[in-house]
């Protein structure tokens, strides 16, 4: 990943905070949100271009 890093301002959904609370709660723990943010829209750009995302 290249060190040069492009800020993002993004709105989420209460039911989405949630959902991310609860991830960063049982998986991403000892990550900063950052980093979770950042892994979670990897995962999400790989299975959409394996075809396997949920939408």
């Amino acid at each position: 990943m290249s060190t040069e890093l492009k800020h993002f301002t993004i709105s989420v959904t209460p039911d989405l905070e949630i959902q991310l609370n609860t991830a960063k709660k049982e998986k991403y723990c000892k990550n900063t949100h950052n980093e979770m943010i950042r892994d979670l829209i990897s995962r999400g750009l790989i299975a959409r271009k394996k075809g396997t995302s949920t939408k």
